[in-house]
């Protein structure tokens, strides 16, 4: 790996939260962070860095739990860099309702939400071209819409507990050979997850049997597909352009709330006079800057259709979302959203 291409976050920081496992991907990413930003590697003269902190979150999941978060200690105390250990607790009825994965993985965010105050701070993780590969398939065979489809952001901004984290994915276009290459070339060491290996999970599915063959058929399959993916980003950031104007169009300007961070209300009469395409679209942007949960597309044509066609009664509909539930209330003149007490 080419350590010139790691390239310096869009936006300027105070200090990086890195996300550690314990495994090869966050391991590197850990060591190009403490290279590039002047700390010495393994074997050298060791430097204190104040720009980075290291955030391990122990899932309680696997009976080598704590053998990782050992490891993870070890490592940070070899390179002097602070650590902190997050212990969570994923709930049944979490396991049950969003899959062990995805329960796992909002209690891993919540906790890197916990520790970043400051707005200046950045929370840099480990993903790679691989796991974006997975990622984008994943959401291919659910169905999933542009968005799902463009996968991961190398600079995002997400909302987590009522607070904007900056999330930095710097190796996002690596793959694990040469993220591996360079682990066996500075003589990294870290620790093996092997829930990696259980098929029962589709993504690991993908990793062992199907991504792999395609490899097979096509040389440079991997950056090919990679480069799909971002012109596909770019066609999304081009519509959202355009779907941000439609809706800045639609808005109630005198009703701004400060908790969706835009108006919580539409115009009725402006939202029916655009195009019968496009509203869905513009429906689902506004949802998701209020913070809800999107809902299917067959949902939202039949939230539109009963606002297109019930203009002498109100009309309610109840969205679930993680964090809190909201809900849609049409008038004859507005269309508003708000959150349930």
């Amino acid at each position: 790996m080419n350590l010139e291409l790691l390239k310096n976050p869009p936006e300027e920081f105070d200090k990086l939260f890195v996300g550690l496992s314990g495994g090869l991907d966050s391991v590197a990413l850990l060591y190009l962070l403490l290279d590039k930003y002047s700390v010495s590697l393994p074997g050298k003269k060791k430097k204190k860095n104040s720009l980075i902190e290291v955030v391990h979150v122990n899932h309680n999941l696997q009976s080598d739990s704590q053998k990782f978060q050992d490891f993870c200690e070890m490592i940070c105390k070899n390179a002097g860099v602070k650590l902190r250990c997050i212990s969570v607790k994923v709930l049944e009825s979490e396991k049950k309702k969003f899959g062990i994965e995805a329960a796992a993985r909002k209690r891993r965010y919540e906790a890197f939400a916990s520790i970043i105050d400051n707005s200046k701070d950045l929370l840099v993780l480990g993903h790679h071209l691989d796991d974006q590969l997975e990622t984008v398939f994943l959401q291919w065979i659910r169905g999933a819409g542009l968005n799902g489809l463009t996968g991961m952001i190398e600079f995002s901004k997400k909302t987590i507990l009522n607070k904007i984290v900056k999330v930095w994915r710097p190796i996002l276009g690596f793959s694990r050979e040469e993220i591996y290459a360079y682990a066996v070339q500075n003589k990294l060491d870290w620790v093996e997850d092997h829930s990696n290996k259980n098929l029962d999970f589709d993504r690991n599915n993908l990793r062992a049997h199907i991504i792999p063959k395609l490899v097979l058929m096509r040389k440079g399959a991997k950056k090919n597909m990679y480069r799909s993916i971002k012109h596909l980003q770019n066609v999304r950031d081009n519509m959202n352009l355009m779907l941000n104007e439609s809706l800045s169009e639609c808005v109630k300007i005198q009703e701004i709330d400060e908790v969706f961070g835009n108006s919580s209300v539409l115009v009725k009469s402006k939202f029916l006079k655009l195009d019968n395409e496009l509203q869905p679209e513009v429906l689902r942007l506004w949802l998701f800057k209020g913070g809800c949960k999107m809902p299917s597309s067959a949902r939202l044509k039949e939230i539109i259709r009963q606002v297109k066609f019930s203009s002498s009664r109100s009309l309610y509909f109840k969205l679930e979302s993680e964090e809190k539930s909201f809900c849609i209330t049409a008038s004859k003149t507005e269309i508003s959203l708000s959150v349930i007490i």
